[in-house]
């Protein structure tokens, strides 16, 4: 780079700087999917490529309207896309697959030689509006939104649930009654309780649900008897997830809840029927790779699962 360049390029402003970055890189992706085919290039790298080719210049277009803040309109976009971030594995923020051609080609603005005709796309862009569509949204589950009655939110949840293949299925519910658990220090456990959760890859699927305090104890054993319903459906339940259970306590002394031990139950086996859970010494592994029994005695969790009929 010429002296006199670089010292136009260091005066420039910040978002001067960081427009011409990514225009300059975006420049370079697009000669670079030009010579793809010449380069022998996969169809993934080029697909790979032109994505990031397309984010570089939307956000060339936002530096240089000025517009780096989130409006309204933009964040209601985004809702569906957060409500189902942990649901389902999917590109983020944007599965440019599912983005309308004609609106890509835009973006892309593939047939653009020089500064005028990008001057002219810019000012095409609306100000006020997301630059690409937001895919609609898709998972295995829609979450619960507690105290909020915002007809508009709701309305956005239900979009949400109705391109959800899974969800125009019949799909047949999974209650667990949480029976008890054996421990040979049962007796000097404060407020116990159980945590449920559906994991998978390490990711939280859905809301933790906890039991009550166990006030009942007996023979080694903290009774519960208490049952919770999955919010996904059995069908639903991705396979290689896994019901992962968490029995904490209370510390007076540290003034806090602790995890003592831990057990899982693959969706496998996730079957109708008593099952008895291995306990696991703390920490949780959410992936259920790391195991270390926390004792060799026969001392288990203990719960029972009744799967619905469906609905």
């Amino acid at each position: 780079m010429p002296s006199t360049t670089r010292v136009r390029f260091f005066m420039m402003p910040v978002h001067g700087v960081m427009n011409v970055s990514c225009l300059c890189v975006a420049q370079s992706l697009q000669q670079e999917l030009a010579n793809a085919q010449k380069n022998a290039r996969t169809q993934k790298q080029i697909v790979a490529v032109k994505n990031l080719m397309v984010s570089l210049r939307l956000r060339s277009f936002a530096i240089r309207r000025g517009d780096d803040m989130i409006s309204s309109e933009n964040m209601k976009a985004l809702k569906p896309v957060f409500e189902n971030l942990f649901i389902k594995d999917k590109k983020f923020p944007l599965d440019l697959s599912e983005v309308d051609e004609a609106e890509l080609k835009r973006a892309l603005g593939m047939e653009l030689e020089d500064d005028e005709n990008e001057a002219e796309l810019l000012d095409s862009v609306p100000v006020a509006a997301p630059a690409i569509s937001i895919p609609k949204a898709r998972g295995a589950a829609t979450r619960e939104v507690e105290g909020d009655n915002d007809s508009d939110e709701h309305n956005v949840a239900g979009q949400a649930s109705k391109t959800n293949g899974s969800t125009s299925k019949k799909t047949r519910t999974v209650k667990i009654t949480i029976v008890k658990i054996g421990l040979k220090d049962f007796e000097k456990y404060q407020d116990p309780y159980i945590t449920c959760f559906v994991a998978s890859g390490g990711r939280v699927l859905e809301p933790k649900q906890d039991t009550p305090n166990s006030t009942s104890r007996f023979d080694k054993h903290i009774n519960f008897g208490h049952t919770i319903t999955l919010k996904q459906g059995y069908e639903t339940i991705l396979p290689g997830a896994a019901i992962v259970f968490e029995f904490k306590h209370f510390k007076p002394k540290k003034d806090k809840i602790s995890t003592k031990c831990w057990a899982f139950l693959e969706r496998e086996d996730v079957k109708e029927g008593v099952h008895n859970l291995e306990l696991y010494k703390k920490p949780t592994d959410v992936k259920c790779k790391k195991l270390s029994l926390l004792t060799v005695k026969p001392l288990y969790l203990q719960i029972q699962i009744e799967i619905g009929e469906p609905k």
